[in-house]
């Protein structure tokens, strides 16, 4: 779960590997974020997102992205979380 200034689509991007992140270059352009894409289900200025399969003992990095509805991203920096 992450929370947003206003009411937006978000998604989750994670992987085992560091994720890359390349700017959006012109208008309704998205960055390209490496590593898998989850979304979430609903706009929200709450939006959460459920990972599946994760492996035990693993290090993950993480990101999320979030676009409201006039376009504007906004994209977090990467940070990791361990499983058990």
């Amino acid at each position: 779960n992450w929370t947003t200034g206003e009411v937006a689509r978000g998604q989750g991007y994670y992987d085992t590997a560091p994720l890359r992140v390349t700017e959006a270059m012109k208008n309704a352009q998205q960055p390209f974020v490496s590593g898998v894409a989850v979304p979430s289900t609903s706009l929200s200025a709450s939006p959460s997102i459920a990972i599946q399969n994760l492996q035990p003992n693993t290090s993950y990095y993480y990101l999320t992205q979030s676009v409201d509805s006039s376009g504007n991203v906004s994209v977090t920096l990467p940070r990791t979380f361990r499983t058990d």
